[in-house]
């Protein structure tokens, strides 16, 4: 496999020190969790979310769960595009039995997803495209009433994603289901095409008023502003140019990284953390269309786990809810590694999400900084799974966020999602032009 290859490339020129951090902890630890069983064991405690997070009405997930300081349960009740999809794609693991979760069966999933469909087919949109939505009384538009370029474009691959799943199931219901999902994707063409600025050859991030902001572009590569562009390319029939326009080096910034024992790596900065470079990878194949992609994610990695294995946290960087702020919820998106990101970032926060996002990476060196993690910080599991993050001085954020527990277990079987979204790109006759756009980023970078 060629991530096993990356992984024991990279393996052999790390430093002794985190050799040994990693190897001492993987003895310690093993003979607590197999390897099978603990990753079981991360998906069943954080779906645990789901049981508590569903208006069941309409099939959607809150946003987060807040628990206040004196335990008091706080939901936040809406939703976005991004969560729409990653949670569709979910209940369709679960049906499909490629994800097993103990306290909730295909019949449980069957339900919930065909309520959800019917709520997505039934929510107001712009051209196909989707808002963001309050779920309190019934279900609005959220305030602002805007068009994000980026969640749609993770909605949109997602709804590919399960569009896949539901076809490649031997269940008539199944293939009914997924002939609604396919109407969704195909509506989405003309929103698509009106995010297009053509002066500029790039996406425009919002739309707002039934109008694009004009100071905002999807103009940076190794974000998840990819998916987006990808989107509206294999849907929308939009130019491979502007994939290529995002490719320069003024959108695609390189930069080189001094490990902790001395190397240097090569790496694309993501504008700040992990999720931004990595979120691509739960559902599209980049490690197997791109060769100089991958060995840009593993470049990543490396620099990612060295600064976690030599910092009081031994979890990845990426946004996520502030634990330093215990009584109420604060999002902070600037978490990233000091000097591999190109916008600031703070790095004194690690988050049990990012690190499973490393799964598509280094499955192992997930797994096994997930238990360097609890070793040191037990209070990293919560009710609900592991707390959205943790602090240096150990306290543990109060909160759950749906992206993020949805990142979280779709880590795992990202493997079988990039298999699934392949059977899509095959279905609509544009699997040519995808290899043709990694075959760009390979001559590029």
């Amino acid at each position: 496999m060629k991530i096993q290859n990356c992984f024991r490339h990279w393996w052999r020129q790390l430093g002794n020190i985190s050799i040994r951090i990693i190897t001492v902890n993987f003895f310690c630890s093993f003979s607590l969790y197999a390897q099978g069983d603990f990753k079981s064991q991360i998906i069943n405690r954080n779906f645990q979310y789901f049981l508590n997070a569903v208006d069941y009405k309409s099939g959607l997930v809150y946003d987060h769960i807040f628990f206040t300081p004196d335990n008091k349960i706080k939901p936040g009740k809406y939703t976005s595009p991004t969560v729409i999809g990653l949670w569709l794609v979910l209940l369709c693991d679960i049906v499909a039995g490629d994800l097993t979760i103990d306290d909730f069966g295909k019949d449980d999933a069957w339900e919930i997803l065909s309520r959800l469909i019917t709520t997505v087919e039934r929510l107001p949109k712009w051209r196909g495209l989707f808002y963001w939505y309050e779920i309190k009384d019934g279900i609005k538009i959220a305030e602002g009433r805007t068009i994000s370029a980026y969640d749609n474009g993770n909605l949109t691959i997602s709804l590919a994603v399960a569009w896949s799943i539901l076809e490649s199931c031997n269940n008539k219901n199944a293939h009914q289901l997924a002939s609604r999902l396919l109407k969704l994707i195909t509506d989405q063409k003309k929103g698509w095409q009106m995010f297009w600025d053509r002066r500029r050859n790039l996406l425009y991030g919002l739309y707002k008023n039934g109008k694009p902001v004009r100071n905002l572009w999807l103009d940076r590569f190794y974000t998840e502003a990819r998916n987006a562009v990808l989107a509206g390319i294999l849907i929308a029939d939009l130019p491979l140019s502007i994939w290529e326009n995002m490719l320069t080096s003024r959108h695609c910034p390189k930069a080189e990284y001094t490990l902790s024992n001395g190397r240097k790596v090569e790496f694309l900065k993501p504008y700040q953390g992990a999720f931004q470079a990595w979120l691509s990878l739960l559902f599209v194949p980049e490690m197997e269309l791109s060769q100089k992609l991958r060995r840009m994610h593993c470049n990543y990695a490396q620099i990612q786990i060295d600064y976690a294995l030599n910092s009081e946290i031994p979890l990845l960087r990426s946004a996520c809810a502030d634990p330093y702020i215990q009584n109420r919820y604060f999002y902070e998106p600037c978490v990233g590694v000091f000097n591999a990101s190109e916008d600031w970032v703070r790095s004194d926060i690690g988050s049990p999400y990012a690190t499973a996002l490393l799964y598509t990476v280094y499955p192992k060196i997930s797994l096994e900084l997930f238990k360097t993690a609890l070793d040191k910080f037990p209070q990293l599991w919560g009710p609900y799974g592991f707390w959205d993050s943790i602090g240096e001085n150990g306290k543990t954020s109060r909160v759950y966020i749906a992206l993020d527990q949805l990142q979280l277990i779709l880590s795992f079987v990202a493997d079988d999602n990039q298999k699934y979204f392949m059977k899509f790109v095959e279905k609509i006759g544009k699997e040519e032009e995808l290899k043709r756009l990694y075959h760009l980023l390979d001559k590029q970078l």
